[in-house]
């Protein structure tokens, strides 16, 4: 796939943090990304830290399970307006 045909560039913030739960059997790594312009969250993945382990030390593609945002709301101009209102 070429660059730039199907994606977007926006701006954002990333998350990764760490999950431990008594639910599951084992902690895991939870990524989000937020859109800088609406403030929404784009995309939320999740993976075991063993595969966390191997992604960022460069084994290339590590299955996870992720959402995204098909709102339509990424990349739009979050707007807040203030009216008055006369009793």
């Amino acid at each position: 796939m070429k660059v730039g045909s199907y994606m977007k560039k926006l701006e954002g913030k990333i998350s990764i943090g760490r999950i431990t739960s008594n639910i599951r059997t084992e902690d895991y790594v939870s990524i989000t990304v937020t859109d800088k312009n609406s403030g929404c969250e784009a995309i939320s993945a999740t993976m075991e830290l063993k595969q966390f382990a191997q992604a960022i030390t460069g084994l290339g593609h590590v299955d996870c399970t992720f959402e995204f945002n098909d709102s339509g709301m990424i990349g739009k101009t979050r707007e807040l307006t203030r009216s008055n209102i006369a009793p």
